[in-house]
């Protein structure tokens, strides 16, 4: 399996400085193994990592209420203190509660070689992928060993396959834009020290991928 990684950003120096500090830490980077079901491809796939905005209102993004997974909590200042869908969020505006943002990330995936083994095994279709392998990770909590880490609670390729809410189809030589969206709350305000991974919050896992993030507000005369 061969995950290349890129951004589009060039301003990433002190993220991609956060990343050698966690993983040249002996506490937190160690030979623990790659487990199975993070092993999902063989061959080569690329992500590249266009943009990454957030905003205190999903409606900024023109994204429907309806295609959101309601079984995402809102977990404030690393879980501290959690909040149930729909207690944190308007249904009618799309705005969320105080101190709380919906990011939005923009991937585009670029598939050379690569087949799905997750894909063969669960939808008999080897080039299926998933888009929920990405984690987003807050380095400013750890618990344990690990990271505090959020699963997406949106994905703007939601309901085109029957396999998975998560799935999307991406054949060798083909390319595919997706956005892929989370909820997070610190009553700081501080989106700086955040990452993407395949390894949740464990960040010691050697074979995970980790990806430094330039998270930017939103601007309304944006395009995304």
């Amino acid at each position: 399996m061969t995950l290349l990684l890129s951004s589009c950003t060039s301003a990433e120096n002190e993220n991609m400085r956060k990343v050698s500090s966690v993983r040249n830490s002996d506490e937190s980077y160690t030979d623990i193994e790659f487990s199975d079901e993070l092993d999902t491809f063989e061959g080569t796939l690329v992500y590249t990592v266009d943009s990454v905005t957030y905003s205190n209102s999903i409606s900024d993004f023109g994204i429907d209420i309806t295609a959101l997974n309601k079984e995402s909590d809102l977990d404030m200042d690393g879980g501290e203190t959690y909040y149930l869908y729909p207690d944190y969020i308007n249904i009618e505006t799309g705005e969320l509660m105080e101190n709380a943002v919906f990011l939005l990330v923009e991937i585009t995936a670029t598939n050379i070689d690569a087949k799905s083994k997750t894909g063969v095994m669960l939808y008999e279709n080897g080039y299926l992928f998933r888009a929920d392998i990405f984690f987003l990770v807050d380095l400013n909590y750890k618990n344990d060993g690990h990271y505090f880490a959020e699963g997406i609670f949106y994905f703007s390729e939601q309901g085109k396959y029957a396999e998975h809410r998560y799935v999307y189809e991406l054949l060798p030589g083909e390319q595919i834009t997706f956005q892929i969206g989370y909820v997070i709350g610190n009553s700081a305000n501080d989106y700086t020290n955040l990452l993407l991974s395949n390894t949740g919050g464990d960040l010691r896992v050697k074979e995970g991928f980790l990806i430094p993030i330039d998270v930017k507000a939103h601007e309304e005369d944006s395009d995304v």
